[in-house]
């Protein structure tokens, strides 16, 4: 089976915390404490120098997967989030009612639809906006902060919603659950 992964840290990562992983849920042991690979005519006496060597390689990709990538998934999840249409259709109804907009549609750029979205205020921080026609037919635009527990259930339920539609946190956050899964199996099969 061939993995294709650009970012080798992330492969490293993966393919060791894999195979940690399928060694203790398949119940692999050391049969004696003679360990012989075929291939190349090896034979290693110490089994446990090779286990111990495997975690370190674990714990090593690990810090090289957080330290090349941490926080890369953050501009493209809210691109994403700020972009999708399906979240700006979730948050929709909230904002004509936080904007007090309701059916007057005569500042709006659309003959039967506001112009309310999720928009950016700096690079991570996501806040409501109304785009609007002023008196002079230019462009005005008014921005909320983002307050209150339906607020905050609305964005979260839009944030559910671009992580099952776009990769970007499960390609960044997976090898971290494969990391600990096989870091718990470790510990848990010692006890």
């Amino acid at each position: 089976m061939a993995y294709n992964d650009n970012n080798p840290e992330r492969r490293n990562l993966t393919v060791t915390s894999l195979s940690i992983i399928i060694f203790y849920l398949a119940g692999g042991t050391f049969v004696s404490n003679e360990v012989r690979l075929e291939v190349i005519n090896v034979k290693f006496s110490k089994p446990e120098v090779l286990a111990v060597t495997v975690w370190i390689m674990l714990f090593w990709f690990c810090y090289r997967y957080w330290q090349l990538n941490q926080g890369t998934w953050k501009s493209e999840f809210f691109k994403n989030l700020v972009e999708d249409s399906v979240a700006n259709k979730i948050i929709y109804g909230h904002l004509v009612s936080k904007y007090s907009l309701a059916a007057d549609y005569t500042k709006s750029y659309y003959p039967n639809k506001h112009w309310v979205k999720l928009s950016h205020q700096g690079p991570q921080k996501i806040v409501f906006q109304h785009l609007y026609k002023g008196n002079n037919e230019s462009q005005l635009s008014e921005v909320k902060e983002i307050i209150g527990f339906k607020s905050n259930f609305l964005i979260f339920l839009c944030c559910i919603w671009v992580c099952l539609r776009h990769p970007i946190l499960a390609t960044y956050f997976v090898p971290y659950i494969l990391f600990l899964t096989a870091v718990i199996l470790g510990v848990l099969s010692r006890l």
